[in-house]
């Protein structure tokens, strides 16, 4: 794993051709500046015809005071009921009220030749119920049914007299049924009464067949009289579409919003005054603009502290008295200078790390996921792709970051992935001379704030490297890193890119985000990753009591356990090797001290080595589902970067997302 990309410039040590450039397309004219101006002028309508004396509407688009819509479960509705038991053969009720029984397999054809004789009692069943059970569509019977019936000329004539007036028959058919892959002859009649089907069925596919036309159910789709016709439909959904929309990048789920001084009533007066011509409802304006888009007004804010959320709210609250309000006003006091103290921290360190060349400190943390093939076409909106992921470590000190690329089929994001990159860093980037290292990064547990990440330190004090190392947590909602400006710099960068198809393209661009040429980017292998989450549990405790705790003197409840995840400081000290001091907040009073070895004489810190062995030893697999949608958007990959998708549409697959558990 060596440095691969440095300041924009490609430097291929692999001996590959890099990938080239995505072409772009300069010519496409789309109509952004086109939807913002006709969003302002909704807008500067909506307030001459004043939008005050508009109803009150939430903001999630339901009115106050109506229940919200309940879903509509269109599996249940009387038609389908009925049409799934005609297909099933099932007893059900007719819309009259009739009770149709069940189908029932018939034995005797009544020609000359016994056809059904030939089969079995058992083979008849077999293709009964196949028949009724193998479909999921009246389409697939028919297409079934045309399949057994064959067109052949008419063998011999008839001559019935003067007085017949019925045109000549053109052609004639031979019927068969389907025994174990083997195609048998039968009468038209041994067919209907086999399967238990209507002689009109039979006539219409015969008459498609004779067309060269494969049978289509037509049952309910004739136009309502009362529908809303396609036109108008189409003038609501561009009126809808007209409206900038943004979305919000840290929520749960991908959900867009529109702006905060609009609702669904004042986008319906909108659209009549726009369209006064179309005859709609604000019902239905309501019910499409839920069913189809279901979008939120106004943007939340990010990464929003809940404790602060919470202390607002009580100090703006009638029901508190002044003295509870007070109190509220403390606790927030307490909790922002709290917040403060690391990035206090962050600031100090790094002015002692320009005047000190044996201290430094780094910041880590992952960037959002990336997708391939990144390519301007709707339909790849609804499909899984290949996640691209891409680790940030900063130098504080000097502002430089080194960035780990790889997709999602190479490694996980787990602390595996975060112990082999600092090791990278310490190893080939951080100077030999630094012997005192501050390291700061978010409070995920999954990725940084585990007990995998928490020994690999220690164990860097155990074998010499550092003399002292300082780990350092955020306050949760107050975790904006450094690493963060570096990801906007990117993001920001890739939005000029419409077409990205490779991760060594995505490699390409993130060096190039960087004017300053502050951005490293390495390739990272399968083989790169060590495996650290077993190999330490050999060396050191997962638990252990704290040593002011220990002793049968201190009661139960006042003991105190290593859990990692109540401490915002941690100090690993070479001078008590396999030590590490805990502090609830960053340079707090209260200290407890752990033991993490499971020894600590002289013996068992010599054998302390850091990991060598890989932790993948195969290729991480990639989620079948995902794979199968890779497969539909190779279609828009051009020919030089196909490659890259034949190796993934081959690569090993598993049936759930493996997600990493904390360590």
């Amino acid at each position: 794993m060596n440095p691969h990309l440095r300041g924009g410039r490609v430097e291929n040590h692999l001996g590959k051709k890099p990938h080239s450039s995505p072409d772009r397309d300069s010519n496409l004219d789309l109509p952004v500046l086109s939807g913002r101006a006709q969003h302002d002028k909704c807008l500067t309508k909506m307030d001459a015809t004043g939008s005050e004396s508009v109803s009150s509407v939430e903001e999630n688009g339901v009115e106050q005071g109506k229940r919200k819509r309940r879903n509509r479960h269109k599996d249940k509705y009387k038609a389908r009921l009925i049409k799934k038991a005609n297909l099933r053969g099932e007893q059900h009720q007719s819309y009259s009220g009739t009770v149709i029984a069940e189908k029932q397999m018939g034995t005797i054809c009544g020609c000359h030749k016994k056809c059904l004789d030939a089969l079995s009692e058992e083979e008849k069943l077999t293709i009964f119920t196949h028949f009724y059970n193998d479909f999921t569509s009246k389409d697939e019977q028919d297409i079934f049914l045309q399949g057994l019936i064959e067109v052949r000329p008419i063998a011999r004539r008839r001559s019935h007299g003067p007085v017949e007036k019925k045109k000549p028959r053109k052609s004639g058919f031979c019927y068969h049924v389907l025994n174990g892959g083997t195609r048998v002859p039968v009468c038209k009649k041994a067919l209907i009464n086999l399967l238990n089907i209507g002689e009109k069925r039979i006539r219409r596919i015969s008459g498609l067949l004779l067309e060269g036309r494969s049978p289509r159910d037509g049952r309910g789709l004739n136009p309502k009289s009362h529908s809303i016709p396609g036109e108008i439909v189409e003038l609501v959904k561009n009126h809808i579409e007209c409206f900038p929309t943004k979305q919000s990048h840290y929520s749960g789920s991908d959900q867009v919003y529109l702006d905060s001084q609009l609702n669904v009533t004042k986008m319906y007066q909108l659209f009549v005054q726009k369209h006064p011509e179309a005859k709609v409802k604000y019902n239905f304006y309501y019910t499409y603009f839920k069913e189809n888009y279901g979008y939120k007004f106004g943007r939340p804010q990010k990464d929003v502290c809940s404790t602060c959320e919470q202390l607002s709210v009580k100090i703006k609250s009638p029901a508190l008295n002044d003295r509870a309000k007070r109190v509220a006003v403390a606790e927030k006091v307490v909790h922002v200078r709290r917040s403060k103290k690391f990035y206090n921290k962050l600031n100090e360190i790094r002015e002692v790390g320009k005047r000190d060349d044996q201290v430094s400190a780094i910041v880590f943390d992952y960037m959002q996921n990336l997708p391939l093939p990144h390519v301007p076409v709707q339909e790849i909106f609804y499909f899984r792709q290949l996640w691209v992921n891409n680790f940030c470590i900063q130098n504080v000190v000097t502002g430089k970051s080194e960035m780990y690329v790889y997709h999602e089929g190479l490694a996980r994001k787990g602390p595996n992935e975060v112990c082999s990159f600092i090791k990278h860093y310490i190893d080939y980037v951080l100077p030999k001379k630094v012997k005192v290292l501050h390291v700061f990064s978010d409070s995920c547990g999954g990725q940084n704030r585990n007990h995998t990440v928490a020994r690999f330190l220690s164990a860097l004090t155990v074998t010499g490297r550092f003399s002292k190392i300082f780990q350092y947590f955020p306050v949760r909602g107050h975790s904006f890193l450094p690493c963060d400006r570096d990801f906007g710099v990117i993001k920001r960068y890739l939005k000029k890119i419409d077409r990205v198809y490779t991760p060594d393209q995505y490699a390409r661009y993130i060096a190039e985000a960087s004017k300053k040429g502050n951005f490293c980017v390495n390739v990272i292998n399968t083989a790169d990753i060590l495996d650290f989450k077993t190999w330490w549990q050999e060396h050191y405790k997962k638990t252990t009591l704290s040593v002011e705790s220990l002793g049968s003197n201190v009661p139960k409840d006042k003991k105190v356990s290593f859990g990692i995840s109540q401490y915002s400081m941690l100090v690993f000290d070479a001078k008590s090797p396999g030590n590490v001091c805990a502090l609830d907040f960053i340079d707090g009073l209260q200290q407890y001290t752990f033991r993490l070895l499971h020894k600590t004489d002289d013996s068992t810190i010599r054998k302390v080595k850091l990991p060598t062995s890989k932790a993948y030893q195969d290729k991480n697999p990639i989620n079948r589902k995902k794979i199968d949608d890779i497969r539909k958007v190779v279609q828009y990959v051009n020919s030089e970067h196909l490659g890259f998708y034949e190796e993934i549409l081959e690569w090993p697959t598993v049936n759930h997302d493996d997600d990493d558990k904390d360590a």
